[in-house]
């Protein structure tokens, strides 16, 4: 009660000790706001000041450049009368005469460029309730307000000249009434120091287990979702795993506990997850994702490609090829296969034949959503082609299917449209890349068909189909830092956390649930003892307000110089 009342005391002091300071800031901040608004106003009077100058300067040049133009035709109309009284001009005149034409002719072009600036500036002047018939008048008005606003911006830099100078005055007080109260602080804390001292050991303990009871519950949901139960060799396996991952790794346990509860939604198995953990822990390595996310990821891929968890660790392998050597991420990657391995495992093309041909879209800045869309629509239309594609196939002369009806190797068929397309027209080429592919995809063909011309999508799927090991390679160069170094340590350091819960898991559960029994029954005994139960509730009362009394005789002998700092500061 003490301690509440002393802080209560201290946050009233804080707020009174800085409102002045905060008053003179606010006044100060709304000062500078109106300092910047008025700068405004007077910028754009200026610059309406000078539209106006701009206009009037303008229609005496139009007006000369009018009179030059009438000056021109009427030497224009008497040369024109003295060469048609004349039967044999003289070149002389015949030049005057020319050259009269291209005067009038420039005199004009310049005069109808000054109209067109003439009625620009009026329609600005216009927008800004500036009549261009009254203009003198305007003007006048212009120069007054210019003057009132002078006036008012130099009315406001005194003001705020006048706010700094308060506030300096007021930050030396505030300097003084700080070190007054700093005195009553160290007195204060000298009083608090024990129970902060035994609250920080209890915290500390707290936090060295609660990476325990963060673990406990990701596996609880690790078992319900494998629907196992908690006593079984299987989730005892899968607990094991966790806690080995975390400590020897630089994933914590409790993020394999997740990353075992993605897989696990995604319909795998115990053992199976078992014999997907490891690749999937380098694979969130190498990716630098996290290890949810990447299992989520691998299990969507797994899945669509109909492959078993067992080959999680060539899956790993080759989307690391693939995004360490092409222009997409992981996520990149998990989002094109989304949409192009249900397809492409249905056609009979493996992963690693997907993999180069998302990565050859990706280094054309198709990715993602995008090069899974355009892979799934190129697929489609070639084991299964529509009248546009089948037709410009068969002009072309190739067959995408083999004599039992199997989609071909997709890279040699893209191989033999750049073939039979390289000496045609641009045009021609692309309508029939349209028709093969569609609307949409038809970009991702036109990249894929270059890639299988040249080789190199062919090379990149031979080299996705030689990098066993890379992920953990991968992984583990990634790791070869302080960084990883620190990560391993936090790991392991949670791990020792989850020991110390696990051993008094047993016995710290039995005494909450005791206590919760004793809870319940001693509400039942003070619902049976109303009055013996008042009765013992006003003496711990009092005891409690006497021992609250000797403890806060030091708080409260610090509080009494808080008042004093105020009445000084205030002063």
């Amino acid at each position: 009660m003490a301690r509440d009342l002393n802080l209560k005391v201290n946050l009233q002091a804080l707020d009174k000790a800085t409102r002045p300071l905060r008053t003179i800031a606010s006044g100060a901040t709304t000062l500078g706001r109106a300092l910047k608004d008025t700068r405004g106003e007077l910028k754009g009077l200026q610059a309406l000041q000078k539209d106006v100058s701009s206009f009037r300067n303008l229609k005496g040049a139009a007006d000369q450049t009018g009179s030059a133009m009438q000056a021109n035709r009427e030497r224009v109309r008497a040369l024109s009368r003295e060469l048609a009284s004349t039967a044999t001009p003289t070149k002389a005149l015949t030049r005057q005469f020319q050259s009269a034409v291209r005067q009038g002719h420039a005199l004009k072009q310049k005069h109808n460029e000054q109209q067109r600036e003439l009625q620009g500036l009026r329609g600005k002047l216009g927008e800004a309730g500036i009549s261009t018939r009254n203009l003198g008048q305007h003007e006048r008005e212009l120069r007054q307000r210019i003057e009132g606003t002078n006036k008012t911006l130099a009315q406001q830099e005194q003001r705020l000249k006048q706010l700094t100078t308060q506030q300096k005055r007021l930050g030396q007080a505030k300097a003084q009434y700080e070190s007054t109260q700093q005195l009553a602080g160290s007195m204060a804390a000298t009083g608090a120091g024990g129970l902060a001292t035994g609250s920080g050991i209890l915290y500390a303990g707290a936090k060295v287990m609660a990476p325990g009871l963060e673990f406990d519950a990701a596996m609880s949901k690790v078992q319900s979702l494998t629907r196992l139960d908690a006593a079984s060799e299987d989730m005892a396996a899968l607990r094991e795993q966790a806690r080995q991952l975390g400590a020897s790794t630089q994933f914590t346990a409790g993020q394999a506990a997740e990353a075992q509860g993605f897989l696990a939604m995604a319909g795998f198995k115990a053992e199976s997850i078992q014999a997907a953990m490891p690749g999937m822990l380098d694979l969130a390595k190498a990716g630098d994702s996290g290890l949810a996310e990447t299992a989520d990821i691998a299990s969507n891929i797994l899945t669509g490609f109909n492959l078993q968890a067992s080959e999680t660790g060539r899956l790993g392998d080759v989307l690391v090829g693939a995004f360490t050597r092409s222009n997409v991420n992981l996520q990149m990657l998990g989002e094109t296969m989304k949409y192009a391995a249900p397809v492409a495992a249905s056609v009979g093309q493996d992963l690693e034949t997907v993999a180069a041909m998302a990565g050859k879209l990706g280094d054309a800045g198709i990715q993602g959503s995008m090069g899974g869309t355009a892979l799934r629509a190129i697929l489609n239309r070639l084991s299964a082609p529509p009248k546009a594609a089948a037709d410009a196939l068969d002009k072309l002369g190739i067959s995408a299917k083999d004599a039992q009806g199997n989609l071909r190797d997709v890279p040699t068929v893209l191989q033999e449209i750049y073939e039979k397309t390289k000496n045609m027209g641009d045009a021609d080429r692309a309508g029939l890349l349209k028709g093969i592919a569609g609307e949409e995809a038809v970009a991702g063909l036109q990249v894929l068909v270059k890639q299988a011309g040249s080789g190199a999508l062919q090379e990149f799927v031979s080299t996705l189909k030689a990098t066993g090991g890379e992920a953990s390679a991968t992984a583990k160069t990634m790791a070869d830092n302080l960084r990883g170094d620190l990560s391993a340590m936090g790991s392991a350091w949670e791990d020792l956390g989850i020991q110390l819960q696990e051993q008094q898991n047993g016995p710290m559960r039995e005494i909450t649930q005791t206590l919760t029994g004793i809870i319940g029954g001693v509400k039942g005994w003070i619902a049976e003892n109303p009055k013996l139960a008042a009765n013992i509730v006003k003496t711990a009362a009092g005891v409690g307000i006497l021992m609250a009394g000797m403890g806060g005789m030091t708080l409260a002998i610090a509080s009494i110089l808080g008042p004093f700092a105020m009445l000084r500061y205030g002063m």
